[in-house]
């Protein structure tokens, strides 16, 4: 009970976390937090039209990441990394979302060899303002080689 208690809003969290990243990551100033509640006050008013973007954003990322079997990953573990990772794909998923599994993967592999992603860079700090928008900038750019 009490690991259901304590876990009851980690979805919520990583969902909201996708979309303010996705969104805004260029804001973020270190402090997670305000960020989050930010976002959530900027956007607590969704049209039905947003929310059916937003739904079928999420689904197309998740269904890309399952399909290549990313969530497997150690490195996605790691919610900080998991959130660089998801907004690289979706920010590119129009252009690699049909992309052979083999090129997915090779995508992955490079994501993983940079810095932004290493074992030393990713031991401490992992919140910090630069950390965070330098991970998620280099997602992107790499996710876009596809």
């Amino acid at each position: 009970k009490k690991k259901v208690e304590s876990s009851r809003f980690s979805n919520e969290e990583r969902i909201l976390r996708f979309f303010a990243f996705y969104h805004k990551f260029n804001d973020y100033n270190g402090r997670l937090a305000s960020f989050l509640n930010d976002f959530m006050g900027e956007h607590r008013e969704l049209s039905e039209e947003d929310c059916t973007n937003y739904t079928h954003l999420l689904n197309r990322v998740l269904s890309f990441a399952t399909k290549h079997s990313l969530e497997h990953q150690d490195v996605t573990k790691s919610k900080n990394l998991a959130d660089a990772i998801l907004v690289g794909i979706a920010q590119n998923i129009d252009n690699i979302e049909s992309l052979e599994h083999d090129k997915v993967i090779r995508l992955f592999e490079q994501l993983t060899e940079e810095p932004e992603f290493s074992k030393e860079s990713t031991k401490e700090g992992l919140g910090g303002k630069e950390k965070v928008k330098n991970r998620i900038t280099k997602a992107i750019e790499v996710f876009s080689r596809g």
